[in-house]
């Protein structure tokens, strides 16, 4: 026999550990973890999950009045995957475990939570480390600064004012690890 409606969501003592996936970007006072899809920054080591006017499963795009956070039905709260994601754009990235606490809703491919907290150490890394520029294929060797993304390119393609990699990656690594209190891994050697 099938029941009437969907189970609600898994409730439970103990926090889920779930993993996530941020673009570096630049910020107001040095890198900040983006969300990969929803841009939304996290400006420290936790996020209170909230409800976006989005569209949703079932046709809701918000919450009810009252309603926790995450909602079944709705899309809202703090995404996390059970297995690690590798980054496939140009641009750094950043991966970590976080612990989701809250109300958990439990999915196919990873869970939504009324909070998240970065455990670390946040693992950076490159998702493509050529040059973007077509038919080039050269080592990524600098950086740039736009007003919401950081441009890299090889030698070869570097725009006027363009920083080392070397020193931009020991800088963000410095930065992220006072900014969200956990250890930061930069990516190895000629990745």
């Amino acid at each position: 026999m099938t029941p009437a409606h969907p189970p609600g969501p898994l409730l439970t003592i103990r926090p889920f550990v779930g993993h996530r996936l941020w673009r570096v970007v630049p910020g107001p006072r040095g890198a900040l973890l983006a969300a990969e899809w929803a841009g939304l920054r996290w400006e420290g080591p936790t996020l209170e999950g909230r409800c976006r006017p989005q569209m949703a499963a079932g046709g809701r795009s918000r919450h009810q009045p009252g309603e926790p956070v995450p909602a079944v039905g709705c899309s809202c709260g703090v995404y996390a995957a059970r297995r690690i994601r590798r980054p496939t754009g140009v641009g750094l990235w950043a991966t970590a475990p976080v612990e989701l606490t809250g109300r958990v809703i439990e999915g196919a491919l990873g869970y939504r939570a009324g909070r998240a907290r970065i455990l670390g150490p946040l693992q950076l890394e490159f998702g493509r480390d050529r040059c973007p520029i077509p038919r080039c294929g050269g080592a990524l060797a600098a950086v740039s600064v736009r007003p919401t993304a950081y441009r890299f390119h090889c030698a070869d393609h570097a725009e006027a004012g363009s920083d080392p990699l070397a020193g931009y990656l020991r800088e963000t690594a410095a930065g992220l690890r006072s900014r969200y209190g956990v250890a930061v891994i930069p990516p190895p050697p000629g990745s």
